[in-house]
């Protein structure tokens, strides 16, 4: 498996001390390909899912920066960066949105051998933006960018399990 990932063969992949869910929630793994339709979750639903999978039921929202991990960019480009705290660092002194920069991105923006057919959708992070109370962040896979946006829509979920060193918050 291409990009550094271990296939555990149970539809599950490890990269960097953190294991990942090969297909999303509401899915199942076949052993070649996720199979059926995902389930979407508002933020705070995402936060209280309590997931059974491979045989461990301590699967987890990751951090926004634990998500954009599994940004791939293509050859020539480089993903976004983020500061320890999860903002987003400036780049050559200009604030940048995220994503894959230089060249034309392919989409979707992850390792598509670790998880085949992965959409290029909207998923969440369990990290809350702190400028807007209502708001978390997210990271669309069609560009590898990161987002901010209401809680209250429903996106997907990639769950992962391992330590973390960002704690999930909640905003009141």
């Amino acid at each position: 498996m291409g990009h550094g990932y271990h296939d555990h063969g149970d539809g599950t992949v490890s990269k960097g001390g953190l294991m990942w869910m090969r297909c999303l929630p509401g899915q199942t793994w076949d052993g070649r390909a996720a199979q059926g339709e995902a389930l979407k979750f508002s933020w705070e639903e995402a936060l209280a899912l309590r997931y059974s999978f491979a045989g461990h039921d301590d699967w987890r929202v990751p951090s926004i920066e634990e998500l954009h991990t599994l940004v791939q960019c293509n050859e020539g480009q480089r993903p976004l960066l983020f500061d320890a705290d999860g903002r987003v660092r400036m780049v050559d002194g200009t604030r940048q949105d995220g994503g894959c920069m230089g060249g034309a991105i392919q989409a979707p923006t992850i390792d598509t051998q670790a998880f085949p057919g992965a959409n290029d959708g909207w998923y969440w992070s369990s990290t809350p933006y702190t400028m807007r109370e209502n708001y978390a962040w997210g990271l669309v896979f069609r560009f590898g960018f990161v987002f901010a946006d209401d809680k209250a829509l429903k996106m997907d979920l990639r769950l992962v399990r391992g330590p973390s060193t960002t704690r999930p918050t909640r905003a009141a």
